[in-house]
């Protein structure tokens, strides 16, 4: 787990990352300027957290192509077994019987609701990927005013 330390003369807080984030931009201007009162160490804290951000970014990018790529493989599986489907042949040209073609309807049932699944988790990589790049904007002007 990654953790900020953050002391100032009044107190101090450790922030777990990767239970704070995502969060809303709100929330993270609220943290920016609580960094403010730890000046000895500002600069620092700065860093670690262009450097989480950066990390959760390339992750998020990652994670979204990777769900992508799996559900265009899913999508093709089904379209292939669809076309079996429709002309009643097997994979090695032999008709398909009564629980052929009841296997190859579950197959295709199987691929689609994974191809979705898939297309849904690379979504959600998509939009963390655009909260993070938010974040390291809003981080970029915070450190431009100092």
């Amino acid at each position: 787990m990654r953790m900020l330390e953050i002391e100032w003369s009044r107190g101090r807080m450790t922030i777990c990352l990767n239970t704070f984030f995502p969060t809303t931009k709100a929330n993270v201007k609220k943290l920016l300027g609580i960094i403010d009162l730890d000046d000895p160490h500002r600069d620092r804290l700065a860093a670690q957290l262009e450097r989480y951000f950066r990390e959760k970014v390339l992750e998020c990018e990652l994670a979204k192509m990777a769900f992508a790529r799996e559900a265009a493989h899913y999508g093709q599986a089904a379209e292939w077994i669809k076309r079996r489907i429709e002309t009643g042949v097997s994979v090695i040209g032999a008709p398909l019987s009564e629980t052929g073609l009841k296997s190859e309807k579950d197959a295709y049932k199987y691929n689609i609701r994974a191809a979705k699944n898939s297309l849904m988790a690379s979504r959600r990589y998509s939009k963390l990927f655009d909260q993070f790049m938010g974040y390291l904007e809003i981080l970029s002007r915070w450190k431009g005013r100092l």
